[in-house]
């Protein structure tokens, strides 16, 4: 297939339509399980914590009044999302990339540490300009950057480009993978299959 290149000058959102989809996109929650770190936190449930429970003593002449416990304080996962861009997502990717600006700069940043790339018949690292916590100029900065728009779709050759250049830098042993497509594979569906495996292992 031929690529299609060029930009992508996205109209200015509508204070109501702005309104809107950041209502929808607050009470979204991906269904990913926070991860427990090596840091330990106060908790009604967990081990015993027994320099908070000397501590409290101490403060009581020597008595325990209480046994504080304490358990691993848990974080979100890395998280990151391959966005398909192609003609066919035309219609939700501009949504998908609004959601990401939302976990990465909203007010509880619940996926602060958050890589977003695009793909059409290209990969492109999009993450810096998500960072922007005006979404309309997060998405108007991604549209001058991004040139294969609308285009047509190199799914495999998108995921083998970032398994190679990409996945070792911004993936850890905590990571998970979003990938955002409907699957119009325009080159060779055997090679995407392969590709997906490797992102998979």
């Amino acid at each position: 297939t031929l690529e299609k290149l060029g930009s992508q000058d996205f109209e200015q959102m509508s204070t109501t339509e702005l309104a809107a989809a950041e209502a929808a996109i607050k009470s979204l929650r991906l269904p990913i399980a926070q991860l427990p770190t090596r840091r330990m936190a106060p908790s009604a449930r967990g081990s015993l914590d027994p320099r908070a429970a000397f501590r409290n003593a101490r403060r009581h002449g020597g008595t325990f009044l209480t046994l504080p416990k304490r358990a691993p304080r848990a974080k979100p996962p890395r998280l990151v999302v391959l966005v398909d861009i192609s003609g066919s997502m035309s219609n939700y990717s501009r949504m998908m990339l609004l959601f990401a600006n939302a976990l990465k700069t909203g007010r509880h940043k619940i996926h602060s540490d958050l890589h977003v790339f695009t793909f059409g018949t290209r990969l492109t690292n999009v993450t810096r300009r998500l960072a922007n916590k005006d979404p309309d100029q997060a998405l108007a900065d991604i549209g001058r950057l991004v040139q294969d728009w609308d285009g047509g779709t190199a799914i495999g050759a998108s995921l083998e480009r970032f398994s190679k250049d990409w996945a070792r830098r911004v993936r850890g042993s905590d990571s998970v993978v979003i990938l955002i497509t409907d699957g119009l594979e325009r080159g060779d569906t055997a090679r995407l299959g392969q590709a997906a495996q490797r992102l998979q292992l």
